[in-house]
């Protein structure tokens, strides 16, 4: 059988009560993200749409979320009812020199 192993076996001499602390932790959420407020929105779409969405955010290097923002708010910014209430979105052109979806 093993001896009982006291708890002042495991500290190391600069220890404070014990505590294990770990070099390089950080607490959750200690960076905030900066940019638009964002609202949590759920669709529900066909499998081809997504499948769709999922290439061309993947080709673009950009989050579904991301892409499907700008085709939302390139839509509607155009064609929605009710846009003359809202400014008028800032345009980034494309690699072809035509405009965009909006940044």
């Amino acid at each position: 059988m093993s001896e009982p192993v006291s708890p002042e076996a495991g500290r190391q001499a600069g220890d404070r009560k014990g505590a294990v602390r770990r070099q390089g932790a950080k607490p959750s959420g200690g960076t905030k993200r900066k940019g638009a407020a964002t609202a949590r929105v759920q669709f529900h779409l066909a499998v081809q749409v997504v499948e769709r969405l999922r290439v061309h955010s993947a080709l673009s290097h950009a989050s579904d979320s991301g892409v499907v923002g700008g085709i939302l708010l390139a839509h509607l910014s155009r064609f929605g009812k009710g846009r003359e209430l809202f400014p008028a979105p800032a345009v980034a052109p494309d690699e072809s020199g035509e405009d965009a979806l909006p940044v």
